[in-house]
C-alpha cells in the first residue's frame, strides 16, 4: 500500500494487520478531487443531467461502494445553513469565487469552478475468515458459513476510479458551452 501521508499509511497497515489476525475485513473511504472544471457543467433544471447524480451513479456502480459524499455533505445535515453555504466573493484577479468550498464544487446540479470534492465509502469485504452464522434453506438448521479465501481489504485503484469518473456524460454536461467543450483538455489533475 502506498499512501502520500506516511503516518496514515502506518496506521492503515496496523489496522489491516489487526483485522487479519481477527479473521475480519475492513472497508474505508477515498476522496477524489478534480481541479480546473469550468463553471456550469451539469444542469439545475433537468434531474438526469445533475452532475452530482451522475457522479454518484458512476461511483456507486463500483462493487462494494455504499455511500457518496459531495463536499461536506453528511456534516451539512447537522448544522444550520449559515454554516453550510459558500459565500460568493469578488477578487480582481480571480473574478467571482467562493470563500470556502463546503459544496464540493457543485451547487444546484452544476459545477461552480471550485475544486470538485467527492468522497466514497466502501463496505468491508463479505468473505470472512471467521464465518458468520447462516441457515440451511431446506432444513432450516443453523450452521456456520463456508470459510473462503479472503483479502482483508481492497486497495482502490486510482485508474479504476478514474475510468468510472463519468466522462461519457461530458457531452450532455457541456451542451451549454456549445462546441467549445471539445477544446477543453481532459481532467489533467484528479487526485
Amino acid at each position: 500500500m502506498r499512501v502520500a501521508h506516511k503516518a496514515s499509511e502506518t496506521a492503515m497497515l496496523s489496522a489491516i494487520d489487526r483485522a487479519k489476525e481477527a479473521g475480519d475485513t475492513l472497508g474505508g473511504t477515498f476522496e477524489i478531487k478534480a481541479f480546473g472544471l469550468p463553471v456550469g457543467l451539469g444542469s439545475y433544471v433537468q434531474w438526469h443531467r445533475r452532475i452530482e447524480g451522475a457522479l454518484a451513479q458512476a461511483l456507486l456502480s463500483i462493487p462494494a461502494m455504499k455511500a457518496v459524499e459531495v463536499g461536506s455533505g453528511f456534516a451539512q445535515a447537522d448544522v444550520p445553513g449559515s454554516a453550510v453555504h459558500d459565500a460568493i466573493w469578488w477578487d480582481k484577479d480571480q473574478g467571482f469565487t467562493r470563500l470556502s468550498n463546503r459544496a464540493g464544487g457543485i451547487e444546484g446540479g452544476i459545477t461552480t469552478g471550485m475544486p470538485l470534492v467527492v468522497r466514497v465509502a466502501m463496505k468491508p469485504l463479505s468473505t470472512l475468515l471467521s464465518p458468520l452464522g447462516s441457515f440451511d434453506i431446506d432444513s432450516k438448521e443453523p450452521f456456520l458459513a463456508q470459510v473462503e479465501r479472503s483479502d482483508v481489504t481492497v486497495r482502490i485503484c486510482v485508474d479504476c476510479v478514474g475510468l468510472r469518473f463519468p466522462q461519457p456524460y461530458w457531452p450532455k454536461w457541456m451542451q451549454p458551452l456549445g462546441e467549445k467543450w471539445r477544446s477543453i483538455p481532459p481532467l489533467a489533475k484528479i487526485s
